[in-house]
């Protein structure tokens, strides 16, 4: 598989408008995603973007990432997302491979924790992919671009 980088993979579009995006870091119905025992923190994807070079490429077994929702899989899934009613499924495109960290703690115990393309892993879930291309880092790779909740509250995020 050729790596492809969309220039602006980091944001998404939100009624209309580009949004920064992030991978959120909190307990809720998806589960106990926390980082650093924060009840709330934030992963900056446009610095992890600096990160995504051809050496980070592996091809990884679907079966051996946690991801946000994998609970509700095939049920509130894909069309029927639970987080956009399918609307980010739908656009999704699988040939940009998502981001992936293991020693990270997750709900499921997997080797791997999401960070950045759970409506891809649907999608290629859907498709009857077993395994894909990842960008894979060991999770310390990822703490310098954590965003606390302190800097939530002061309100210093654009």
């Amino acid at each position: 598989m050729v790596r492809v980088i969309k220039e602006d993979w980091w944001y998404h579009y939100k009624y209309g408008c580009k949004v920064h995006q992030y991978h959120k870091a909190t307990a809720n119905e998806d589960g106990n995603w926390e980082l650093n025992n924060q009840r709330f923190c934030l992963i900056d994807l446009k610095e992890v973007a600096k990160l995504l070079t051809n050496d980070k490429l592996q091809t990884v077994s679907l079966t051996d990432i946690a991801w946000k929702g994998k609970h509700n899989f095939p049920y509130l899934s894909g069309n029927k997302c639970s987080c956009c009613n399918g609307s980010r499924y739908i656009n999704c495109d699988i040939k940009y491979p998502p981001i992936i960290a293991c020693n990270a703690q997750n709900p499921y115990n997997n080797k791997y924790r999401m960070i950045d393309g759970r409506h891809r892993i649907q999608k290629m879930l859907f498709s009857g992919l077993t395994e894909s291309l990842f960008y894979v880092f060991d999770f310390d790779e990822l703490r310098p671009y954590i965003v606390s909740s302190n800097y939530l509250q002061e309100g210093l995020l654009s």
